[in-house]
């Protein structure tokens, strides 16, 4: 991948009446990347890439592609594929019609579209469909058919927003895959549009996570769930979600230690994977079962604190029974600390992969 910005956006924002959509987006995408754009609806993720397309003029701010100041180009002026979630194709052509529809406006030669179109049929898998109306196909064949007609424009940049969002789970799945291998097979540079964080970790060389029409943080799937910036990332990006309590409301021993800052002022996020169950002790949390989700491979275990109901995720079948009694632990360098004021989090604390070994024994 090269480290080249294919992308920059300077100071990008939008608003309406007076209703701000995007604010002072800053960021820089290279050649080759597969950014996504996460966040939950109405953060500004869609605005910012129709800007990019230019389906949105910014209020302010500047948009960059290949070192040139685009942002007052249209669309068609900026070099852009893009696959949108509707997959907008005419249902009156065939799927060989739709895939080389943008060729045929632009004047491109029979020869030429023959080649383009047999080169997207095979790294779309739509082999054998070429006649079929869109009416014949199912959603995810719909889906592809758009992205082989990204694939023939030739351009190097795609965007797309939330395009596997009308399909169901196990189709997205496959799809998302597919999509993925196709831009490493070309060397494309994508940005994609989801609320889904699941896609998002699964897909992305880099995650910029909005919220509110700003970025909380952009970094690489681990970066974002090891090490989220703020408290809102940490509840965001997981499923189940990081928890978030009081330091105040923890026995000493699982509090993170923060220089300077007193356990009032200080959230301690801990994901499920790291807390255990152990012996009530002085030195653990204590907390009653409410609910345990078995899911084969590891189970859910829900708690019920003072602070708040905690998810405790435990590999296969957890050792303990609805009604129970129990202590919870974590290894302090397996938690992160957040000033509760700002969110943000709070520097200067231990590190540790978030399925750290617990500091206590496990009853199970």
């Amino acid at each position: 991948m090269s480290s080249k910005p294919h992308i920059r956006l300077e100071g990008l924002a939008k608003s309406w009446a007076g209703s701000r959509g995007v604010e002072q987006v800053d960021l820089c995408v290279a050649e080759g990347e597969f950014v996504v754009l996460l966040g939950p609806s109405g953060c500004g993720k869609s605005t910012t890439l129709r800007m990019i397309a230019g389906l949105e003029t910014p209020t302010r701010g500047c948009i960059h592609i290949d070192g040139v100041d685009v942002t007052g180009l249209g669309p068609a002026r900026r070099g852009l594929a893009m696959v949108f979630q509707s997959y907008a194709l005419f249902p009156h052509l065939t799927v060989a019609e739709n895939i080389v529809f943008g060729l045929r406006v632009r004047g491109v030669g029979a020869a030429e579209r023959r080649t383009a179109l047999a080169k997207a049929v095979r790294l779309t898998g739509l082999e054998g469909l070429e006649a079929r109306k869109p009416a014949a196909l199912s959603g995810g064949q719909r889906q592809r058919v758009a992205l082989a007609r990204a694939v023939v424009a030739g351009h190097r940049i795609c965007l797309m927003d939330e395009p596997l969002s009308n399909l169901d789970a196990k189709l997205r799945h496959a799809v998302r895959q597919e999509i993925r291998a196709l831009q490493r097979d070309l060397g494309m540079t994508v940005l994609y549009v989801t609320h889904d964080q699941t896609e998002a970790m699964a897909m992305a060389d880099r995650i910029v996570l909005m919220n509110e029409g700003r970025i909380e943080q952009v970094g690489t799937p681990d970066e974002v769930y090891d090490n989220p910036a703020t408290a809102f990332v940490a509840t965001f990006v997981g499923s189940p979600p990081m928890t978030l309590l009081p330091a105040a409301s923890l026995p000493q021993a699982l509090r993170p230690a923060v220089d300077g800052t007193g356990a009032a002022d200080i959230l301690v996020g801990v994901r499920p994977e790291a807390i255990r169950l152990a012996p009530r002790t002085a030195e653990t949390h204590p907390a009653h079962v409410t609910e345990i989700e078995y899911l084969g491979a590891e189970s859910l275990v829900y708690l019920a604190t003072e602070a708040g109901t905690l998810i405790a995720r435990l590999a296969g079948r957890a050792a303990c029974h609805i009604g129970e009694a129990v202590g919870l632990t974590w290894s302090r360098q397996a938690v992160r600390a957040f000033a509760r004021s700002s969110g943000r989090l709070l520097e200067g604390v231990a590190r540790a992969p978030l399925d750290a070994s617990p500091q206590f024994a496990v009853s199970e």
